[in-house]
Order: C-alpha cells, then sequence, then structure tokens
C-alpha cells in the first residue's frame, strides 16, 4: 500500500478518536458516570493529574512554588466554566479570592497570574454581578501582588468580555490581563485597542468551534496571523505571552528574536511539551507553567487527550504505574 494511503488513513484515525475524546469531555453523562464510580473515578484521577496539579488550592500551591523554584513563572487556575447558578458564581469567587490571599502568603509567588472564565463567575447569569465579582477580584490581586488574567471564549461573548476588561483595566491597570485568539478574524482590530492598556496581552490560537465567516481554519495561515499578531505586539514593547505549544510558531518567533524578549513570555499548560518549554527557559526565554487545580478536571483532562490521542497510551500507562506521574519532568 502506498505511504501516502497510509498515512491518510491515519489521519482519519486520528480525526476520528480526537472527536470521540471531545464528545466524551462534554458529555454529562459521561461526566456523571466518572463522578459516582469511584474505582473509575480514581484511576483517572491518577492519569489526570499528569496534567493538573491535584483537586485542592494547596496543591496548586505547592506545584507553583516547585516550578518557581526551578525557573519558571506560574499561572493559577480553578478549573470550571459556564456557571450558570448567580450561587455557583459566587462561589467560584470566592475560590479565586482565596487562591488570590493564598498567594499574597508567599512572597516566592509574588507576581504570579489567576487566570479564569469570566463565565466563571458571573457572565451567563448578570453583567453587573460579572463586574462586581472581576473589579472585587482585580483590588484584591493588587494587595497581594498578583495579577489576573481574564480568559476569551466563545465569539458571542468577546464584545462583552473586552468591554469588562476595559473597565477593570482603567482600574487597575498594572493587575489585569486580557486573553485574544489568534483565529477570529476581528482580533487585529481588537488587539490595536488593546495595545492602549499597559495589562498583559495572552495570545492563543482559540479551541471554539466558530463560523468559517468569522474564524480562521487550523493552517499555515492561522500560524502567519499568530505570528503577525505576536510581532505587532513586540514591536509596540507591549507585554506579552505567547500561549502555545507550537513548536512551528515558536521556531519562526525565535528566528525573529522574540523569545527573550524582556516583555515577552511563553507559556504552556501545565504537563504538555515540559521538554520543550524547559529547553526555552534554558536559552534564556521567560517560560511560565499554567497550572490548574480542582474537582472539575474532566473536560480539562479529556480535551489534553483529544489534542493528542496517543495520549491516550500515556494514560492506561499512569493509571497502572502512579509513579510515572510524581516524575518532574521541569
Amino acid at each position: 500500500m502506498p505511504l501516502n494511503v497510509l498515512a491518510t488513513g491515519e489521519q482519519e484515525n486520528t480525526k476520528e478518536a480526537q472527536a470521540l475524546l471531545k464528545k466524551i469531555a462534554r458529555d454529562p453523562e459521561a461526566k456523571k458516570k466518572i463522578q459516582t464510580t469511584p474505582a473509575l473515578y480514581d484511576s483517572l484521577l491518577v492519569a489526570a493529574k499528569r496534567y493538573i496539579s491535584g483537586e485542592k488550592r494547596e496543591e496548586g500551591i505547592e506545584k507553583a512554588k516547585q516550578l518557581v523554584s526551578d525557573g519558571y513563572r506560574v499561572s493559577l487556575e480553578l478549573l470550571g466554566e459556564d456557571m450558570t447558578e448567580a450561587s455557583q458564581c459566587i462561589d467560584a469567587k470566592e475560590e479565586f479570592c482565596a487562591l488570590i490571599r493564598e498567594i499574597g502568603k508567599h512572597p516566592e509567588l509574588s507576581g504570579a497570574v489567576v487566570s479564569f472564565d469570566l463565565s466563571q463567575i458571573g457572565l451567563l447569569v448578570d453583567q453587573m454581578l460579572t463586574e462586581q465579582h472581576l473589579l472585587e477580584m482585580a483590588r484584591l490581586a493588587k494587595e497581594n501582588q498578583s495579577v489576573l488574567m481574564i480568559s476569551m471564549e466563545n465569539s458571542r461573548a468577546t464584545d462583552t468580555i473586552l468591554a469588562l476588561y476595559g473597565k477593570a483595566a482603567s482600574l487597575f491597570p498594572e493587575n489585569v490581563g486580557i486573553t485574544i485568539q489568534a483565529y477570529l478574524k476581528r482580533t487585529p482590530e481588537d488587539l490595536q485597542q488593546l495595545l492602549q492598556y499597559p495589562g498583559k496581552i495572552r495570545i492563543v490560537k482559540g479551541v471554539y468551534n466558530e463560523p468559517a465567516e468569522i474564524s480562521i481554519p487550523r493552517s499555515d495561515r492561522l500560524n502567519e496571523r499568530f505570528v503577525e499578531l505576536v510581532t505587532r505586539a513586540v514591536d509596540a514593547e507591549h507585554k506579552i505571552s505567547i500561549a502555545t505549544h507550537d513548536e512551528h510558531i515558536l521556531s519562526k518567533l525565535e528566528e525573529q528574536g522574540y523569545l527573550t524578549c524582556d516583555h515577552v513570555e511563553v507559556e504552556m499548560l501545565y504537563g504538555v511539551r515540559p521538554n520543550l518549554l524547559k529547553s526555552l527557559k534554558e536559552q534564556g526565554c521567560n517560560a511560565r507553567v499554567y497550572v490548574t487545580y480542582g474537582m472539575d478536571w474532566h473536560l480539562h483532562f479529556f480535551h489534553r487527550l483529544a489534542e493528542y490521542p496517543p495520549n491516550v497510551y500515556a494514560a492506561l500507562e499512569d493509571m497502572f504505574n502512579p509513579a510515572r506521574v510524581e516524575e518532574n519532568f521541569y
């Protein structure tokens, strides 16, 4: 059989595996089954700990301290999204506030980033409640030498998220940052506006399923767009976080000398491409690890598997040999 036919077959199998894993990630029945089956939950949690620090805030803090001692910057996030009840949003806000206060107790974590979705603290419930929670968290971040990083969500929420960021950034310019998604066609215009604020801009490719008329699919064109956005921010001497695991993009940016600029950092999810991030750090890059924790780890875990289906084999190995997960790849 010709090699190109084999390659095509492998690509199709990969796509099918990714689709299945993404379906499991979003399936409420699958989540319920995992949560109500102790043996299954415990086994999957062992494998999930390759990508999360644990279920408790204390575990996130300890992992962050360990990474900082190894020369990394850190971001911390409580797992969870799309809260549709005000009580859930209040609980999430309280946990983020507790996390910010805890960061303030550890001088070595000064400047740590607390990352979150606005949908965790009220976006799907009430915009005024969201703004109230955001400003409370920003005020606390200022008091505790930490920084908030607002994540970007689906395109229907973009205008609202940018508006709320603008309000928070005008009051706490050094303590609030914003994420932009390279695959949205509107993003170059958004970037031009965001460069007026001093807050850090985190650039990601984007993961939501958006209509073709407003987005760019995964392609060389999207990679070029990503590099263009970084170039504009670097040229403006604006603080940016390059949040990608794409070695091709990083090589392009390295060739242009951007990765060792003082106002530039590379950010990767905990457990994903740790050797690559370590290599960049050793070359003089500001390297940040995005550490997650929380009980709601199901979605995050299966998305990591979906990104690279062969990770399923690693997960199976981890379940039978938990000591593998404890290895420090950083």
